[in-house]
């Protein structure tokens, strides 16, 4: 009870979405540090903890509000300039 008054007083729907929300900075983490030329998409949807690209798809966008190659696309730009 304690722990889901607190989720929702830090502005998230329920523990899954804070969930997601955790996994999805560590994700954005390891796109700026990793070399995707040598680990693959997958490897770091994963080792976030998303058993699927469906869901991770899914949470990136909703949490984002952007797709995750979006994401990735702005990423490349921005390294770029």
């Amino acid at each position: 009870m304690y722990i889901s008054t607190a989720i929702k007083l830090n502005g998230y729907d329920n523990y899954t979405h804070y969930l997601n929300f955790c996994r999805i900075q560590n994700v954005k983490k390891m796109l700026k540090e990793e070399d995707l030329n040598k680990v693959n998409f997958m490897y770091i949807y994963t080792a976030s903890g998303f058993s699927n690209q469906v869901t991770f798809n899914r949470a990136f966008k909703r949490i984002e509000g952007i797709t995750p190659s979006e994401y990735i696309k702005n990423l490349n730009v921005d390294t770029i300039d």
